[in-house]
């Protein structure tokens, strides 16, 4: 981190929570650009019936690394909880180690609702995202998640928890709960779950701020000024 801010002429960060991270921890001005977005195609659930016997509309998404950060294993506690026919798909691969799968496996073992897809990516992760009822991200950290802005760019309804970095991109479009708080969470999916018109119309309107605020035409001009000043 020092070095980032020593050596270069101008430094770039994701998001504006980590601009005033490296205020207050190095008293530098750094530039936040952040991660850009397209515009993705729309796909009917036809891979994700086959292999998973999923529906549109019928299950609760998350992607990420498998890693405990991550917090999987909150929304499983959370989801366990709670007398839904919904489905809860997993998506994603462990990092160096198997352990924390197989623990998320055993807080799962028992519930035919929670299925563990593995990694995925092309049409399938397109499906998964673009015919969930709402994305959960229960992270514990995070820089500017790709995730949680691929699945607004999607139409998804979001939730994920109150750290800064998820609310620099939900706050206003979306819902958040107290991170590491299992019953905040359940509270949270409860009531979106009673409340379908307002899922659908939180997800149209993170779409929006997504492929607007976010789209790589906004990042391009952004970079290009930065790259410009650099040159007087």
């Amino acid at each position: 981190e020092t070095f980032s801010v020593r050596f270069p002429n101008r430094t770039i960060v994701v998001s504006k929570v980590l601009r005033e991270y490296y205020k207050e921890k190095f008293h530098a001005d750094v530039d936040a650009i952040p991660n850009g977005i397209e515009e993705p195609p729309s796909r009917a659930p036809e891979e994700i019936r086959k292999k998973w016997g999923l529906e549109k509309g019928r299950y609760i998404f998350f992607i990420a690394r498998l890693t405990p950060e991550k917090g999987a294993h909150h929304l499983i506690r959370a989801f366990r909880e709670m007398g839904t026919e919904m489905k809860l798909v997993i998506a994603g691969e462990g990092l160096h180690s198997d352990r924390y799968v197989d623990q998320l496996k055993k807080l799962a073992a028992g519930d035919d609702r929670i299925v563990f897809t593995g990694f995925v990516t092309g049409a399938t992760l397109d499906e998964l995202f673009g015919n969930c009822y709402l994305y959960c991200q229960p992270s514990e950290i995070e820089g500017l998640s790709i995730a949680l802005l691929e699945a607004m760019s999607f139409g998804c309804c979001v939730l994920s928890s109150n750290i800064p970095e998820n609310l620099e991109l939900v706050e206003g479009v979306g819902f958040s709960f107290e991170t590491k708080n299992v019953e905040s969470l359940r509270e949270k999916l409860r009531a979106l779950m009673e409340r379908p018109e307002k899922v659908q119309m939180a997800g149209m309107v993170a779409r929006r701020r997504a492929l607007t605020e976010y789209s790589w035409d906004t990042v391009a001009k952004a970079t290009e000024v930065l790259y410009r000043e650099l040159k007087r």
